[in-house]
C-alpha cells in the first residue's frame, strides 16, 4: 500500500455555494491546483531560472526536485515548536536580558567615575541609563504577559 501524499489541500479554493433550505451556506470546493502543486511550481520556477541552453534534458529530474521542495515546505508548515520549547526560549531570553541589565548597571557606575576624570565619557552614563530603562520595560512586558 502506497503512502498517502500530503497535497496541502487546494492552493486557491473556489467558493462553492450550497443551499440548506434556510439560507445559503458557503463552502470551499476541493477542485483546482493543490498547494503541493503550487509550491512545486514555485520551486521549479527558481530552478529553471538558472538554466542554460540544453539543460531541458534534465526536466524530469528538476520536476522531481521541485516536488521534493514542495514536500519539504508542506512538512515545515506542520512542524511548530512545542509550547515547552517556546517557554524555554522565553526564559533564556529573560535571563540574558537580566544579565545584560546587571552588566550595564556595573558599567554605568564605572563610567560615572571615569566621566569625572575624562570628558570623553561625558553623556555615556545617560545613554546607558536609557538602555537600562529599555531593558526594564522589555522585562516588565514579557513578565507581565508570562503565564
Amino acid at each position: 500500500m502506497s503512502k498517502q501524499i500530503n497535497d496541502g489541500g487546494p492552493a486557491f479554493p473556489l467558493l462553492d455555494w450550497t443551499h440548506d433550505g434556510q439560507s445559503q451556506v458557503a463552502q470551499y470546493s476541493t477542485g483546482g491546483m493543490t498547494l503541493r502543486d503550487y509550491f512545486a511550481a514555485k520551486a521549479m520556477q527558481a530552478i529553471v531560472w538558472g538554466w542554460t541552453e540544453g539543460e531541458a534534458k534534465h526536466a524530469a529530474n528538476m520536476a522531481n526536485e521541485s516536488y521534493a521542495f514542495a514536500d519539504a515546505m508542506l512538512a515545515a508548515r506542520e512542524s511548530k515548536p512545542a509550547d515547552s520549547t517556546l517557554l524555554a526560549q522565553r526564559d533564556a531570553l529573560l535571563e540574558a536580558l537580566e544579565e545584560a541589565r546587571t552588566t550595564l548597571v556595573v558599567t554605568e557606575s564605572n563610567i560615572l567615575h571615569a566621566e569625572q576624570a575624562d570628558k570623553r565619557w561625558e553623556g555615556v552614563p545617560a545613554k546607558i541609563r536609557q538602555r537600562i530603562k529599555d531593558i526594564d520595560a522589555a522585562l516588565a512586558s514579557v513578565k507581565g504577559g508570562a503565564s
